[in-house]
């Protein structure tokens, strides 16, 4: 099984602070997002079981190579450092084309990414890249295994620890979400640091056009999530049940399961909604 693990450079959040008067961010220290840990720990054991090639892949400028170079140390058999301009003021559908351009000429069978990145979070590269590369996708993963050399068994996590089995067929993407996995220690100058040291790293040039750096989204806002329990509320004359909703923001609001194939919960969806047609198409 040939495997990509998507990986992502983030700034050090316990280091980054925000200068009120320059009104920008500071003290920018490049390290992995924290669920790349947890790709690269699933890539790895899934080559162990199924036997193949991983490969460890990272959009960016120079500074990815410590992050690729990391994933060697862990024992990924290759790193690629994918390196396209003007991406600093385009949006995750761009970025995600240009990783679907720079990974082309690479076989794989599954690509693993994570399923929301710790700085953004939007939780949109998944689907960004499986629409770019026709592929299918699943997100929110705590659990895959091969089935066999064109099947995965993943297992989805769903609200209130409820979780979704289900059989995925290769090519795909698999998102991890945090609690896949326990990431292995490597002990550093061991027999597998030594061997990722002297291993090199890639870099692969993508070009994009100038319709493909069009941003189609842009940031709004960004505000503090609401708080669970709401001011107001009658604690002592709710019961035990209706307590536990209220911490877990279930109390009073109403939910709809669709149900049937994807065009036709996709078509109920719109309806539901209101909507025409789907943008675009």
């Amino acid at each position: 099984m040939n495997i990509i693990a998507c990986l992502k450079v983030i700034a050090d959040p316990d280091i980054a602070t925000f200068d009120v008067v320059e009104d920008k961010l500071t003290g920018l220290h490049p390290v992995m997002d924290p669920i790349g840990h947890h790709v690269l720990e699933a890539a790895l054991r899934l080559r162990e079981e199924n036997g193949g090639r991983l490969t460890a892949v990272c959009l960016g400028d120079g500074t990815a190579d410590a992050i690729l170079r990391q994933a060697l140390h862990q024992g990924a058999d290759a790193a690629v450092r994918l390196s396209a301009d003007g991406l600093a003021e385009t949006d995750t559908w761009a970025r995600a084309g240009a990783i679907a351009k720079g990974i082309s000429a690479t076989p794989f069978d599954l690509l693993l990414t994570g399923s929301a990145s710790a700085d953004s979070g939007n939780s949109y590269m998944p689907a960004a890249l499986a629409a770019h590369l026709e592929i299918p996708f699943s997100t929110h993963i705590v659990d895959v295994r091969a089935r066999d050399d064109k099947c995965l068994v993943v297992v989805k996590k769903l609200p209130h620890g409820k979780r979704e089995t289900y059989h995925l067929d290769l090519p795909a993407i698999v998102a991890c979400a945090h609690g896949i996995n326990v990431p292995r220690y490597v002990a550093p100058f061991g027999r597998v640091h030594r061997l990722g040291e002297k291993k090199s790293i890639e870099t692969v040039a993508v070009e994009l056009t100038p319709d493909e750096k069009v941003p189609l989204t842009r940031t709004v806002s960004v505000t503090a999530s609401k708080p669970r329990v709401k001011a107001g509320i009658n604690i002592t004359a709710l019961s035990m049940q209706d307590r536990m909703k209220m911490m877990r923001g279930e109390l009073g609001t109403k939910k709809e399961i669709f149900t049937g194939s994807a065009h036709d919960a996709a078509r109920k969806i719109l309806d539901h909604g209101k909507l025409d047609s789907i943008p675009g198409k």
